[in-house]
C-alpha cells in the first residue's frame, strides 16, 4: 500500500542544486489516501516554501492540501488514491551515489533475486519430498476454513483438492467457464504460454489482482519475477510444492505453497483460475498472495496499483479522474505527455470505471463499458489530420480489455467503425495499429478522461529479468532507478506528530534530498522526484486493524541546513 507525490522542480540557472528536506510524520487517525502534486512553478530562490501533506480525514476519501508559507492555502493538485506508509524514492533518470541506511531499521532484509528458478532453500524442501515420496502440506497455510475467510463462514460447500484431482473432476465437462478436455494431467502454465484471456476471477472479490496479472501478462519478462522458472506437474519434478516472489516493500519474497486448492464439491474453481481446464498458475499464484496476506479474504477489494507493486517490483502512480466521485482533483493538463514518456519506459498503465451507483451488476452505460471494468492502456499517440476544416491536433489512447470474458462494445468516436476511423486513409490506419484479438480499441484522449475515473501508472523500477544485450542500455536508460528507505515511529522517540505540533514534529524521521540538475531532454528543464510512503503488512492484519493508520510527510526546501537529519541522499543524473 502506497502514497506517491510527485515533485517536478523548475531549477533555475543560477541555483547550483536545490535542496529538499523531508520530514515523515504519523498521526493518530485512520484513513487510505495517495496524494499526487505536480507543481511546475519553480521555486524563487530566496523565496522559503513549504509543501504540507495534510490529510482531512473522510469515511471514503482523503484529500491532500498544499500550504505556501507565505500566503497560505493553495488551490488542491493532489488525487486520492492509494495508502501510505513505509518511504520509498524513485527518481527518474537520477541515480543515488550515497544513501545511508535508517537507524530505525530494526528488522534484516532476506533478498531473494527475482529471476530464474526457485531458491536453493525451497528445492532442498522439494528434493527431501521426492525422496521421501510424499507430497508437501502447508501447515503455515493449512487447507481449512482459516485460510479462507476471517469474519465469516464460506459462502458454500468447500472442499481442498490438488490440481490432477481438479481436472479429473471436471475433464468430463466444462463449469465455471473452462473448456472441458479428456485428460487428467494438469499443467502448470498450459500449451503455447500464459495467454492474456483465460483468466477467470471467480468468486472472490479480488479483481484488483486479475487486472494486474492481465497487465502484467503483456509483458510475459516482467510475469518471470514473480513465477519462478522450471516449475511443473512433470513427474520427476512434481512433489506438491510451488513457489512464487512478490515485492514487499523494498526486497523480493519468496513463499511457499502446497497445491491442495479450494473448490466447490463438485471440483469447480471457487476463485480465480484459467479458462484452460489444465492450467494453474494463476490459481496457485492467487494461493500464494493469499498466505503472504494472510486469507483469501484479505483479497476481498484492493486497488490495482497495489498488486502491480506487489508482483513487479514497481512503484505506481493513480490519478482520480473528473468523472469520479472527487470531482475537484483533476489530471494534469500534459496527460499525454505522461502518457507517452510511461509508455517510452515500458510502463504498465491500467484504467478503470467506478462501480458506486450502478443499478446492478452487468449494467452496461450507453457508450459499451461494464462498470467496475479495467481496461490496459497500450499506446498514446499524437496525430496532426488536416481536412476541410483545416489541420488538427488529434490525442488518441488505445485500450484493451484486461476481463475478456466481458464484452466490451466501444461506441464512441474512434471506434471501430466510426465515421472517424474511416475517416483515416488504409496506410494511416496501419501505423496506428490495432490488435483485434486482443480486444483493443482506440478512443480520443478526452473521451477517454471523461468515461473512465482511475487511471494506474506502474513505473518499473528495475530493468525485465531477461533482457537481450540490444536492449540492455534501452532498459538502464528508460527504467527508475530507486531508493528504499525503513523507518518506523516509535512512540515517545520518532513520533513527532503534525508539523504544528511544534515541540515535537522535529523528533520526526528526516532525510535530506539534493538534485542538481534537471531531467535529460525535458523541454521545461524541470526535474521529477517520486517519493511514496508504504505501510507494511496492513492487509495481512486487517482482521485486528481493518483500516491503515494514517500518516503523511512534509516537504521543505531550505538553503543551508544547520540541523541533523538522518539520511542525505545525493542525486546526479545518469552519464
Amino acid at each position: 500500500m502506497q502514497s506517491n507525490l510527485p515533485l517536478n522542480c523548475s531549477l533555475e540557472n543560477k541555483l547550483e542544486h536545490l535542496n529538499l528536506c523531508g520530514n515523515a510524520f504519523g498521526y493518530g487517525h485512520n484513513s487510505s489516501s495517495q496524494y499526487k502534486l505536480r507543481d511546475k512553478t519553480g521555486y524563487p530562490p530566496d523565496t522559503p516554501q513549504k509543501y504540507v501533506n495534510d490529510m482531512k480525514t473522510a469515511r471514503h476519501n482523503t484529500r491532500a492540501m498544499l500550504f505556501d508559507s507565505e500566503r497560505g492555502p493553495l488551490s488542491p493538485k493532489a488525487t486520492e488514491n492509494n495508502y501510505c506508509s513505509k518511504y520509498r524514492l524513485i527518481f527518474p533518470h537520477i541515480i543515488d551515489i550515497g544513501a545511508s541506511p535508517s537507524p530505525m531499521v530494526n528488522r534484516p532484509s532476506t533478498v531473494f533475486s527475482p529471476v530464474g528458478g526457485p531458491s536453493s532453500s525451497f528445492e532442498k524442501i522439494r528434493q527431501d519430498l521426492l525422496q521421501s515420496g510424499h507430497l508437501f502440506c502447508d501447515s503455515a497455510f493449512p487447507a481449512d476454513d482459516s485460510s479462507l475467510y476471517y469474519s465469516q463462514r464460506p459462502p458454500c460447500q468447500i472442499v481442498w483438492m490438488r490440481p490432477s484431482e481438479i481436472v479429473a473432476a471436471n475433464s468430463g465437462g466444462g463449469s465455471m467457464g473452462i473448456t472441458p478436455r479428456k485428460i487428467s494431467t494438469p499443467e502448470f502454465i498450459g500449451e503455447g504460454g500464459i495467454k492474456l484471456g483465460e483468466l477467470r476471477q471467480g468468486e472472490l472479490g479480488d479483481c484488483w489482482v486479475v487486472a494486474a496479472l492481465a497487465a502484467i501478462a503483456s509483458q510475459p519478462s516482467l510475469l518471470s519475477r514473480t513465477i519462478p522458472t522450471g516449475q511443473s506437474f512433470r513427474v520427476e519434478w512434481y512433489a506438491g510444492i510451488f513457489a512464487f516472489r512478490f515485492w514487499r516493500f523494498g526486497r523480493w519474497e519468496e513463499v511457499y505453497i502446497d497445491d491442495r486448492l479450494p473448490v466447490k464439491s463438485g471440483g469447480q474453481p471457487l476463485f480465480v483460475h484459467s479458462g484452460r481446464l489444465t492450467e494453474f498458475w494463476p490459481t496457485l499464484l492467487e494461493k500464494a498472495y493469499a498466505k503472504l496476506n494472510g486469507s483469501y479474504e484479505a483479497l476481498n477489494v484492493g486497488l490495482v496499483g497495489d498488486a502491480m507493486d506487489d508482483l513487479t517490483g514497481g512503484l505506481t502512480e493513480s490519478y482520480t479522474l473528473p468523472g469520479a466521485e472527487d470531482h475537484g482533483l483533476q489530471p494534469p493538463s500534459d496527460l499525454d505527455d505522461i502518457l507517452i514518456k510511461s509508455f517510452d519506459r515500458r510502463s504498465l498503465i491500467t484504467a478503470r470505471i467506478k462501480t458506486k451507483g450502478v443499478p446492478g451488476p452487468g449494467f452496461v452505460i450507453p457508450v459499451g463499458f461494464v462498470p467496475g471494468q479495467a481496461f490496459g492502456l497500450t499506446d498514446c499517440r499524437k496525430l496532426r489530420l488536416t481536412d476541410a476544416s483545416g489541420s488538427r491536433l488529434l490525442r488518441l489512447v488505445r485500450l484493451r480489455n484486461l476481463w475478456p470474458s466481458v464484452r466490451v462494445d466501444w461506441t464512441g468516436a474512434w471506434s471501430e467503425g466510426s465515421t472517424e476511423w474511416l475517416s483515416l486513409p488504409p496506410q494511416d490506419r496501419l501505423k496506428v495499429g490495432l490488435v483485434k484479438a486482443q480486444e483493443e480499441f482506440w478512443m480520443s484522449l478526452e473521451d477517454f478522461i471523461a468515461n473512465f475515473d482511475y487511471l494506474d501508472i506502474c513505473h518499473l523500477t528495475e530493468p525485465p529479468p531477461v533482457i537481450s544485450k540490444s536492449t540492455s542500455a534501452y532498459h538502464s536508460l528508460h527504467n527508475f532507478p530507486s531508493v528504499h528507505l525503513r523507518g518506523r515511529w516509535l512512540r515517545g522517540v520518532s513520533c513527532g506528530g503534525r508539523p504544528y505540533i511544534r515541540a515535537s514534529h522535529w523528533a520526526n524521521p528526516q532525510f535530506r534530498l539534493v538534485i542538481n540538475s534537471p531531467d535529460p531532454n525535458d523541454p521545461d528543464g524541470f526535474a521529477t522526484t517520486v517519493i511514496a510512503l508504504m505501510q507494511a503488512d496492513r492487509r495481512r492484519l486487517r482482521h485486528r486493524a481493518p483500516r491503515l493508520a494514517s500518516i503523511g510527510f512534509v516537504l521543505y526546501r531550505v538553503r543551508c541546513i544547520h540541523f541533523s537529519i538522518t539520511n542525505i541522499i545525493l542525486l546526479e543524473h545518469l552519464g
